[in-house]
């Protein structure tokens, strides 16, 4: 009687403990620590978090007023066209040359030049920490919504080519901050709180691949945002594990909340028919 009492106890253990997971989001950090063969940034995670693959994006400016053509995803060790990593600034990229301020990810010359964030699982990104700053920097968020994962190499820049291929502005932010010292302080994004630790909002929405880029007019316009001046290293990111649903965490499925706390019970009644069985 006490071992089929103790199985009834560790199960339902088990079910609040599962209930109580799901209802804690912790903020996970990656912080970048260099580049890969291929020019891919390479991080270092906090415990648990999602993994993180890192590549470049650039696509042809329309003088100072829009963006051309298509997207290029960095696929090759050109050290001109990779992201690079200077250290204490973190993340830029050379495309329009390695001279300072250039060697930062920008929107200034020939291109508009981005990040792309590919998580293993969907991600609910909420701060983004620059090591380097020169100009006002200020940049756009995308996240991705498609049912699969999406082509950026191709993809059309502009925003209705992007909204097309799945792509949704998160938004646009004006003059961001540099913080190279840790902890660090960072900038919130997708309607987070807390610069120090960014937690997500009610309308804070997630996905697998984010798009980080220097801001761009064709992207809209709003207080403080000009194209032209601005550049940065990225340095880290914070987000969460999204659990919502496929509208709120971008087209890459996650388990559900509910289904997981159906499995808990499952489990729990299995243990609890055991303990009726024996005591019968």
């Amino acid at each position: 009687m006490k071992t089929t009492l103790f199985l009834g106890k560790s199960a339902l253990g088990l079910v609040l403990g599962s209930l109580l997971a799901m209802s804690a989001h912790a903020v996970d950090t990656w912080t970048y620590t260099g580049v890969d063969a291929n020019g891919a940034g390479v991080d270092t995670a906090s415990a648990g978090a999602a993994s993180l693959a890192t590549t470049g994006a650039y696509a042809t400016n329309n003088g100072t007023n829009g963006i051309t053509g298509n997207w290029t995803v960095n696929t090759t060790s050109t050290p001109s066209s990779t992201l690079q990593f200077y250290s204490g600034g973190g993340l830029g990229m050379g495309s329009d040359g390695t001279a300072t301020p250039n060697h930062a990810i920008d929107n200034n010359g020939t291109y508009t030049e981005g990040v792309l964030l590919s998580f293993s699982s969907s991600t609910i990104l909420t701060g983004i920490d620059l090591g380097y700053i020169s100009g006002d920097a200020d940049i756009s968020v995308f996240r991705y919504t498609g049912s699969s994962a999406p082509t950026v190499n191709g993809t059309g820049a502009s925003l209705a080519s992007m909204n097309t291929a799945g792509w949704q502005l998160v938004g646009n932010y004006a003059d961001l901050t540099a913080d190279n010292s840790v902890p660090y302080t960072y900038n919130l994004v997708n309607g987070a709180t807390n610069g120090s630790s960014p937690t997500a909002g009610a309308s804070s929405v997630g996905s697998s691949w984010w798009l980080i880029t220097a801001y761009n007019t064709a992207y809209g316009t709003g207080t403080g945002l000009t194209q032209g001046d601005d550049y940065f290293k990225l340095l880290a990111v914070a987000g969460s594990a999204c659990t919502g649903d496929t509208t709120k965490c971008g087209g890459k499925k996650v388990p559900e909340p509910g289904s997981l706390a159906l499995a808990s019970l499952a489990l729990f009644g299995v243990f609890y028919s055991r303990r009726q069985f024996r005591k019968n």
